[in-house]
């Protein structure tokens, strides 16, 4: 029976640098395989048979893997598969491509800079005479190949590092790679052969898939408790094709074949029960982590609420003297206001005071009271006895009599 999963997720829709996997169950062998165009070094965009707009990147991973694919599919039997062959396959597929689809000399000049690169990792398996199994990967760059079975979980690719990391090492140090299928540059197929029995899974996968976990032994757990948690291969796929999406900032891909199985439960109760090294203890240190980053967390909003709190609290004593000296500058102001908006008010003519003008008797019955007093005066009669102490009544007499003596000069004169 067939036990095989395969996908391809893009990031970006359309824009995908992974091309779909290679799936190949044949009776002499199976393989399978992913590539994964370089678009940091192939990012300059180009003419092809998938049209217009695509990146060297994107247009590489595509026409390698087809041209695998047809190699495998047209060879009789893995002995014509060696990575001399692979090597020249893909070398004259990649000219074939520069030559039909030519682009303009760029003069940007980089080393990181390649023409069509891309990754490559293939995995092929067959039966030996004796019954065992030859088990033979091939990459370039770093997507990986797996051995999975009964007794373990195995990486069979190392990665082409420009540096000597190890797995976990390069996970969070992303080194540089030193080696990758291109056009413009040599490559090698790298190869490791291994002998095995009994049954077995063999899948390639690239960086997408587990490039975002914290270890290798996290993508392990990924595969295995999917494989625990599912009822068939697709549920399986869409378990993995959602686990990785979940965290991984790049396109996926992976191919898988399970060889030797009668059927699914027996794959799932072979390895989906499987222990796996240390990673109880990471999974429980992880969520004592999380369970202090929200006490932290929880902290710190309390910490908020209470420096606000105790600034209300600090702040009039703290600011006395400039809140003061404030106030008294504010009802000085108040003050000042106040006069300059009583000045400028307009009186009961609609103009504004001045100052000078004189008082007006409001009361009208002061003004009456006036008016009476002049009319008693004008109407006392001439015997009335004034005393002689009443000034106006003397001045008066004095006016006439001084008026009469001029009067009789002037007549004198003429």
């Amino acid at each position: 029976m067939e036990l095989i999963v395969k996908f391809m997720v893009e990031k970006r829709a359309g824009k995908g640098e992974d091309s779909e996997p290679l799936s190949l169950p044949k009776e002499a062998f199976c393989a399978v395989g992913v590539f994964d165009g370089m678009g940091g070094a192939g990012a300059v965009p180009c003419n092809s048979s998938f049209g217009e707009g695509h990146t060297k990147a994107y247009v590489a991973s595509r026409i390698v893997e087809k041209a695998v694919y047809d190699l495998l599919t047209n060879s009789a039997d893995l002995n014509e598969i060696k990575p001399d062959k692979l090597h020249q396959t893909i070398a004259e597929r990649l000219q074939f491509e520069r030559e039909k689809y030519p682009t303009k000399a760029s003069g940007l000049r980089s080393r990181l800079v390649r023409e069509y690169p891309t990754t490559l990792a293939v995995i092929t398996a067959s039966r030996t005479p004796t019954g065992s199994y030859e088990v033979v990967s091939y990459w370039a760059g770093d997507s990986h190949n797996y051995l999975w079975n009964s007794e373990g979980f195995y990486q069979i690719s190392k990665d082409d590092l420009n540096s000597d990391l190890d797995p976990l090492e390069n996970l969070h140090d992303d080194a540089s790679l030193s080696n990758c299928v291109c056009a413009d540059r040599d490559f090698v197929i790298n190869e490791k052969r291994i002998s095995t029995k009994g049954k077995f899974v063999i899948f390639s996968a690239t960086d997408g898939c587990f490039g975002y976990l914290p270890t290798p032994m996290h993508f392990n757990e990924l595969m295995r408790s999917t494989l625990a948690d599912s009822q068939d291969c697709e549920e399986w796929q869409e378990k993995i094709k959602k686990e990785t999406s979940r965290v991984t900032g790049d396109d996926t891909s992976l191919s898988l074949i399970a060889i030797g199985y009668e059927d699914f439960d027996e794959l799932k109760d072979s390895l989906g029960q499987q222990s796996i090294k240390g990673i109880d203890k990471l999974n429980r240190i992880k969520s004592e982590i999380s369970k202090l980053k929200q006490k932290i967390k929880d902290k710190e909003d309390l910490l908020q609420i209470s420096i606000q709190e105790e600034w209300d609290n600090y702040k009039s004593e703290y600011l006395c003297y400039l809140t003061r000296e404030e106030e008294a500058q504010n009802n000085k102001g108040a003050i000042k206001s106040s006069s300059e908006a009583a000045e400028g008010a307009p009186n009961d003519t609609g103009k504004p005071e001045t100052g000078n003008e004189k008082p007006e008797i409001e009361d009208k019955k002061e003004i009456e009271s006036t008016e009476g007093s002049d009319k008693d005066k004008e109407e006392k009669p001439d015997d009335l006895d004034i005393s002689p102490a009443a000034g106006d009544i003397k001045e008066s007499s004095d006016s006439n009599s001084i008026l009469k003596t001029g009067i009789n000069l002037f007549k004198s004169l003429f």
